[in-house]
């Protein structure tokens, strides 16, 4: 028996979602009109042209034909292309809204890098990062021949749980003041064409 005002669904148990998914995909089921439904598409485009947090998603249709549309998602959620997402059709919205995204579905390809933040300094600015009492500990400025870090602080370590590499064309290690430690718990080696001692 139903009660009047109460809605003829019940909301589905987290647990359960994914089952119903499948199910629901086995039997050829497509969302009622009217009603919530959750449906998996996938991100063709993560970028829109003018408003900022909607991807373009192709998903099937009520009529179970595939259709693309940009469509709003979740505060916080970092949707990329061709990532498998779940779309939530709430019953008073118009269009399907993007919920969450799926892993371990197939072969995701890393994303792509994009440029992030750019600071331009001009001539005799630095760039400076404080520590959260105000203190300066590093700072990035333009030298004569090229981008110098400061490490503000006396004493800087450098940590790593893997293995830390260093190339360019030539380095060099200078002490201005005090010794020179090299220090490990296996062999050294020294490679070169000429390696040269004093």
């Amino acid at each position: 028996m139903q009660l009047p005002g109460t809605p003829d669904f019940l909301p589905l148990e987290p647990q359960s979602l994914l089952d119903h998914l499948w199910a629901g995909a086995a039997k050829g089921m497509q969302p009622p009109t009217g009603r919530a439904a959750a449906l998996v598409g996938e991100c063709i485009n993560d970028r829109h042209p003018v408003v900022k947090g909607k991807s373009l998603i192709a998903y099937p249709n009520r009529d179970g034909l595939p259709q693309e549309k940009w469509l709003a998602c979740l505060q916080g959620l970092t949707v990329r292309e061709k990532d498998r997402v779940i779309l939530m059709r709430p019953t008073n919205w118009p269009e399907p809204v993007i919920v969450g995204v799926l892993c371990g579905v197939g072969d995701e390809p890393p994303p792509p890098r994009r440029s992030g933040p750019m600071v331009r300094i001009e001539e005799n600015q630095t760039v400076a990062i404080s520590g959260p009492d105000g203190q300066p500990l590093v700072e990035i400025s333009q030298g004569e021949s090229g981008p110098v870090i400061h490490l503000l602080e006396p004493d800087v370590e450098i940590q790593t749980p893997g293995k830390l590499r260093i190339a360019a064309r030539s380095i060099e290690l200078k002490a201005r003041q005090g010794d020179l430690s090299i220090e490990a718990n296996g062999d050294v080696s020294i490679r070169g064409d000429m390696v040269r001692l004093n």
